[in-house]
């Protein structure tokens, strides 16, 4: 039995017996989400090579899992005409369908099985939340334990003697030697100094567009890094950027950096750089200058850094609800995955999640969302957290300019559905809008050459020709940091 029938055979219970409506609806809901969760995961393989078969082939595979699970939704009918419980319900973890009352929800509202959380799962000893094991962490002066990172990041806090988090009333003397060469490292809850760099420029400027969102739309970046260990000492290289980054332009010092610890990251040679926050412009033309002269690349490894990634907070206040739910819906859409997938440079993990299953009408949430592409748990900011850490300039970027040309896309509209958001919508926002102020995600885009086939309709002729214009002109006069593109990180 395929699912057409499955579900036509329960609209003509529900249809027909208003007792058993709620039920067989849930059971409709199931098998669709389950489609969707098989097809999603066997499309993803498919496309990123993990086997060599065909489309055909795939599609086979598909239809033969889903309607081994329509045959077991068809029996539960049975017992659903009995008025029998609904026991039915498919493992995150394992990608198995149970028919069991018992079940586990995780933090991120993930369902798994008993198995499923004896092997990779874990209860926060403070919040009691259920979390994978990846995300579990333990206090120095008691290892056995388990928290969520959360918990810790709210009640902890990192020693530089030990290298390694106590409880916040745990005190340590030896935490004061200056010796000891993680000492310069700030705890990973302190929070950076706001500066709204570029603010009083766009307020005393022409009041254009770009002015008018400099002065509500600020960024601020995270940058996870990885020291290299033939070089000088993590000390030295913290020394070096905050030397570097934390001077204005006059020589007075201003806190525009912090360097601090991140669990997620390797103990001895990780940290992460966090800067102020910023207009678009700003990081664009002045922020970031002085880091990339100095060539990160000779002392630490990023895209190839041990966990590391590139988190982009935006304010949250330039939105309003319904835009918010949008910017949800469009970084949540499975037919979007593939090219943020491209642009950021890797998948889905443990600290960065797809949720297939988001809705105009799911909740933003203030609680529980941090391990999201795309994040609603700070109070003041918003951040997209999918991007592979990476410091050759180009990319890093293309990062930026997605996040802002997506942020503009959507400010420009108040719709309040998902319709509209395909990334192909998206696209054509970029191209009507295009500006030599996004070329480095555009020199991504033609390459990967997504635009080739509007060169052909001639409706989109004049736009291609501009959107090729700016292409060529960033190519003649950026020759070297394109060069840098290409070569390798070790």
């Amino acid at each position: 039995m395929n699912i057409r029938n499955v579900i036509e055979r329960l609209r003509k219970i529900y249809n027909s017996d208003s007792e058993n409506f709620t039920k067989c609806e849930l059971m409709e809901n199931i098998l669709r989400a389950y489609q969707r969760s098989i097809e999603d995961r066997i499309m993803k393989k498919f496309h990123n090579g993990f086997f060599d078969i065909s489309i055909h082939t795939t599609r086979s595979i598909i239809r033969k899992k889903i309607n081994a699970i329509a045959d077991l939704i068809n029996m539960q009918i049975e017992g659903l005409l009995d008025n029998s419980n609904i026991n039915l319900f498919v493992c995150y973890e394992e990608n198995q369908f149970y028919v069991s009352d018992y079940f586990l929800t995780t933090t991120d509202n993930r369902t798994i099985s008993q198995d499923a959380y004896e092997n990779d799962y874990f209860t926060c000893t403070d919040c009691e939340n259920i979390c994978h094991i990846d995300d579990s962490r333990t206090y120095y002066e008691n290892e056995s334990d388990l928290y969520c990172y959360d918990c810790i990041s709210d009640n902890g806090w990192h020693c530089d003697y030990h290298d390694d988090t106590h409880h916040s009333d745990y005190h340590c003397d030896e935490n004061e030697d200056e010796d000891n060469p993680n000492y310069n490292l700030d705890d990973y809850n302190e929070r950076i100094f706001l500066h709204f760099l570029g603010k009083a420029i766009a307020e005393a400027g022409i009041q254009n567009a770009n002015v008018l969102i400099d002065s509500v739309l600020f960024y601020g970046i995270e940058v996870e890094l990885h020291t290299r260990h033939e070089v000088i000492s993590r000390y030295d290289i913290v020394e070096k950027f905050r030397d570097t980054m934390n001077y204005n332009d006059v020589g007075n010092h201003k806190e525009f950096i912090l360097c601090k610890h991140d669990g997620s990251l390797h103990a001895d040679h990780g940290f992460e750089l966090v800067s102020t926050n910023a207009t678009f412009h700003y990081h664009k033309q002045k922020f970031w200058n002085k880091f990339f002269e100095l060539n990160p690349n000779e002392f630490v490894k990023a895209y190839h850094g041990y966990n590391c990634g590139i988190h982009i907070h935006f304010s949250r206040s330039a939105f309003t609800d319904n835009q918010l739910r949008r910017l949800n819906c469009f970084y949540n859409n499975p037919q979007n995955r593939n090219l943020i997938v491209e642009i950021a440079g890797r998948d889905e993990n443990n600290y960065c999640r797809f949720h297939s299953m988001i809705d105009f009408n799911s909740s933003i949430r203030t609680h529980g969302s941090k391990y999201s592409v795309i994040n609603f748990d700070n109070t003041d900011t918003v951040e997209i957290r999918i991007f592979r850490s990476n410091i050759k300039q180009i990319s890093f970027f293309r990062y930026l300019e997605f996040v802002h040309t997506v942020n503009l896309w959507i400010r420009s509209n108040h719709q309040n559905n998902a319709d509209n958001l395909h990334h192909n919508d998206y696209f054509d926002w970029l191209l009507k809008n295009v500006h030599k102020d996004y070329a480095n995600l555009l020199i991504f885009l033609d390459d990967k050459e997504h635009f080739e086939h509007l060169k052909h309709i001639e409706e989109w002729k004049t736009i291609y020709s501009n959107f090729k214009d700016i292409v060529h002109d960033f190519r003649i006069n950026n020759s070297e940091l394109i060069n840098q593109e290409l070569e390798r990180e070790n």
